[in-house]
This record gives structure tokens, C-alpha cells and sequence, in this order.
């Protein structure tokens, strides 16, 4: 029988890879489809932006996973935190909310893998399309 709970690398990775998915069917789909002489160029440079946006997926998951902006979200933190009643503080600064973020960080694994499965794919179609479209 399936274990209803699963293991959260995979829910990570299940996530990834049905975000970068879906983001990149989506733009290969407002591409492609709302666009009317449909020809192999226009899949192959459907294709090749569609890659870009997946690309685009996995760098800003990669940014966030470095801690770049963990300083602007303890600011963001900070002010939604001054119109609570109770004016409790869960960090005294800055450095301490970014230390319990790396914490949380090295104590989880990044997947980066299905971000790169999906672009590689998009990548890889546009290649094919070009290569089609220049044959014939």
C-alpha cells in the first residue's frame, strides 16, 4: 500500500518540476498557439522562450536558496510584525533571522534537477524545430 505521506524532498522535487512545467507549457502555449501563421519557426522560437522561462525558474530558485534577499524579507518581516498587538519579536536583527534561514537551508537539499529536466527538454525541442526548419 502507498504511504498517503510523502517524503518532503520529493514533495520538493514534484513541486519543481510541475512549476517549471507548467510555467514553461504555458508560455510555449501563449507563443505558439495565439499566434496565427503557425510554421516550424514559430514552434522552434516557442520552444527556445519556453526554455528561457524554465532557465529563468531555475535561477531565482537558485538566488533564493542563496539568502539573497533574506535581508529584505526580515524588513518585510519586521514591518507586518509592528501592527501586531502583542509586539513580540521572533529575531532581534537581521543577522539572526539570516542565520536560522541558512540553518534551514543546509538542513534541507535543493532540487535543482527537474528545472533542468524541463528546460533541457523545451531546449531540446527548439533545437529539433530549428534543425527541421532549416532542413526543409
Amino acid at each position: 500500500m502507498l504511504n498517503p505521506v510523502m517524503d518532503p524532498y520529493r514533495r520538493k522535487i514534484l513541486v519543481s518540476f510541475a512549476v517549471s512545467f507548467v510555467l514553461s507549457l504555458t508560455a510555449f502555449c501563449l507563443l505558439f498557439f495565439l499566434r496565427a501563421p503557425y510554421s516550424l519557426r514559430l514552434a522552434a522560437d516557442s520552444f527556445f522562450i519556453s526554455a528561457a522561462v524554465g532557465f529563468g525558474v531555475l535561477g531565482m530558485i537558485f538566488v533564493e536558496r542563496s539568502g539573497t534577499f533574506d535581508v529584505v524579507n526580515y524588513g518585510f518581516y519586521r514591518l507586518f510584525e509592528s501592527f501586531r498587538l502583542d509586539r513580540k519579536k521572533k529575531w532581534d536583527n537581521a543577522g539572526d533571522y539570516k542565520e536560522e534561514k541558512q540553518k534551514k537551508r543546509h538542513a534541507s537539499k535543493a532540487a535543482y534537477w527537474p528545472c533542468l529536466a524541463v528546460s533541457g527538454f523545451f531546449l531540446t525541442m527548439a533545437i529539433l524545430f530549428t534543425i527541421l526548419y532549416f532542413a526543409l
